[in-house]
């Protein structure tokens, strides 16, 4: 088996789950979220008020004053119709763009790169003031007034633009277009990644995580980056040799800038995402079995130890006493305790108790959530909280 498709194998189940729920809760632009009722989707403000009631078979995230809904389809639990049509309403739930594109392809359980590549689409969003839709027999980019502005039939999957370029699935890899629609790295990829700051940390051939400029040149070859850049900062593995089957504690993680400067010497087991000055790592651990490089960053390959958060030196801000942790967003962050998720500040002060069995990241001020036992009845519901910890709407 080819390296690329043994990372897929342990790439499957994050990326379908990514796929599934990144519609709903990611990126929110506008003070709108889409909530489920019974079989339809409806829109609420940040304030927890339904502003547009449910009545479509999906809603997508508002992103630049519109969203996209489906009329007519079938139900699919949280994924996207295969049936029914596509339209964008406004913030006022009148059409904009009347409901007449198709769903997107829909090829059943990804089990090969190809079918993986078919699901990673970010159809039906905004960005940067053009979207891609789906008509009868092609994708195609369009603007807030409906003109086509990007078609090219090779294309297979598209993606949202970021920082003027969007990945393409062309002839089984992927590449970057323009907002001309002019090609601007070759599709050569296996797995894609929108730029952020700059970069973009993208699949090769040989199942490598590598770090694009926006030239498409490869950046820091030396490292092997394990996260994207945030506030200029990523996540870099030492100690690793490509085939080499080592125990699992002997990787350690470190911060690196785009310079390729390292910030501090490789020395935690495990790091998070960077943000507001901090980042969360884990510490204490213990190895797992002996495994080869590309599995290491498996879930159970570090058993045990405890979370904190460092600043940009590797000193420890807020102690090292949680189950697990999230980077900050908005200036907080999630932190683990006792099997249940709460929510502290950037100072270590917690903002909700422990009393969330999932917990997502803070967009404009809401977040998504699994409600825990605290919420009695509606232990195990998906919600949106505020800031506060505030609960702003239940799943019913």
């Amino acid at each position: 088996m080819r390296q690329s498709q043994q990372n897929l194998l342990l790439l499957i189940p994050v990326l379908l789950f990514l796929a599934s729920c990144g519609n709903l809760v990611s990126d929110q632009q506008e003070s709108y979220w889409p909530i489920k009722e019974g079989s339809l989707y409806g829109f609420i403000s940040s304030g927890g008020d339904r502003i547009i009631a449910p009545q479509f078979a999906y809603g997508v995230k508002f992103s630049e004053g519109l969203a996209a809904v489906n009329v007519g389809g079938t139900q699919t639990g949280i994924d996207i119709p295969t049936d029914g049509k596509w339209g964008f309403i406004n913030l006022y739930g009148q059409y904009v763009i009347n409901p007449k594109y198709f769903s997107p392809p829909n090829g059943g359980y990804p089990f090969d790169l190809n079918s993986l590549s078919l699901t990673m689409h970010q159809a039906y969003e905004f960005s940067e003031g053009l979207a891609a839709v789906r008509t009868e027999s092609e994708w195609i980019y369009i603007d807030t007034a409906e003109r086509v502005i990007i078609r090219n039939s090779e294309i297979k999957c598209p993606r949202k633009f970021s920082e003027g370029l969007a990945a393409v699935y062309i002839n089984g890899k992927w590449g970057y277009i323009d907002k001309g629609g002019n090609q601007v790295i070759e599709p050569q990829f296996v797995l894609p990644a929108d730029f952020h700051e700059g970069h973009a940390r993208v699949m090769d051939e040989d199942g490598r995580w590598v770090v694009l400029n926006k030239k498409g040149q490869r950046i820091l070859p030396q490292y092997r980056i394990e996260s994207d850049f945030n506030e200029g900062l990523a996540v870099v593995q030492a100690n690793f040799k490509q085939g080499e089957a080592r125990y699992s504690s002997e990787f350690k993680y470190g911060l690196v800038d785009t310079l390729g400067r390292l910030l501090f010497e490789p020395q935690f087991d495990q790091i998070g995402r960077y943000g507001s000055g901090l980042a969360p790592v884990l510490v204490g651990s213990k190895g797992g079995e002996n495994i080869p490089y590309y599995e290491q960053t498996r879930a159970d390959s570090h058993i045990g130890g405890k979370w904190g958060f460092v600043d940009q030196r590797g000193q420890f801000i807020i102690n090292p006493v949680f189950e697990d942790a999230k980077g900050f967003s908005e200036g907080i962050a999630a932190v683990k305790m006792g099997g249940l998720w709460g929510y502290m500040d950037a100072g270590g002060n917690m903002i909700t108790g422990y009393e969330f069995r999932w917990v997502g990241y803070f967009h404009e001020g809401i977040a998504y959530v699994k409600l825990g036992p605290a919420h009695n009845d509606y232990d195990y519901r998906y919600a949106y909280i505020d800031r506060s910890g505030d609960v702003l709407w239940i799943e019913p």
